[in-house]
């Protein structure tokens, strides 16, 4: 019996669509056996898990002055989560250093609670640097981050002659725009000498002096 012959007899009976339907539900249920089948598999599969990070830990075995160093140092590379933990560590040690809670509030604070939202523009010149520019117009050069966050600076030593920066009109910043451009002249380091008592340590010894107009300088003052 041929196929054609077959179909013709299943037709003329009245069963080719019987025939055809039940063909279409074995086709079913043989495709969702195979899929339930993969599902099965994937779940009994484990999944990897992702890895977490450890959390940054502050760096140990460092006196109070050199964890504020590595602080000031990490603030002006733009790694402010190092910083943070170094600072977090050197507050908790010392709760009444002036220097290591205002950086950290530096960090923590908003920037609009910071500083005023109304400001005067300033070009940089040759020299000059957020540490300078804080030293001038907000009286304290170790609010070079606070500076660089305020104008949305990631990095702030990597600023040059030439840049355009937005200085809040707090009062000093005010008071020194007021004197004119040679009282606004970019403070140099000498006016903020290191002296070991800033951190309460004056038995430990003072890492390599930094450059001139490095806000580290000024880390020794304790404000």
């Amino acid at each position: 019996m041929t196929l054609g012959f077959a179909v013709g007899v299943l037709r003329e009976t009245g069963l080719l669509e019987g025939v055809m339907r039940a063909a279409v539900v074995a086709l079913i249920l043989l495709t969702g056996g195979a899929l339930a089948g993969c599902a099965q598999k994937q779940a009994a599969e484990p999944v990897a898990a992702t890895p977490v990070a450890a959390p940054l830990q502050a760096t140990p075995g460092l006196k109070a002055n050199e964890r504020l160093q590595l602080a000031i140092r990490s603030l002006q590379n733009g790694d402010t989560e190092r910083a943070h933990v170094e600072l977090t560590a050197f507050v908790a040690e010392q709760p009444r250093n002036r220097v290591g809670t205002g950086l950290l509030a530096q960090i923590e604070t908003p920037i609009e609670t910071y500083y005023p939202r109304d400001s005067f523009p300033l070009t940089l010149k040759s020299g000059e640097s957020l540490s300078t520019v804080a030293q001038t117009y907000l009286g304290d050069p170790l609010q070079f981050y606070a500076l660089a966050r305020y104008n949305q600076i990631q990095n702030p030593s990597r600023v040059t002659a030439g840049q355009n920066i937005r200085v809040p009109k707090t009062p000093a910043a005010i008071a020194a725009l007021a004197k004119g451009p040679a009282a606004a002249a970019p403070a140099r380091a000498e006016a903020v000498a290191p002296s070991a008592s800033s951190v309460d340590t004056a038995t430990d010894p003072l890492p390599p002096a930094p450059s001139m107009d490095d806000p580290r300088r000024a880390a020794v003052q304790g404000r």
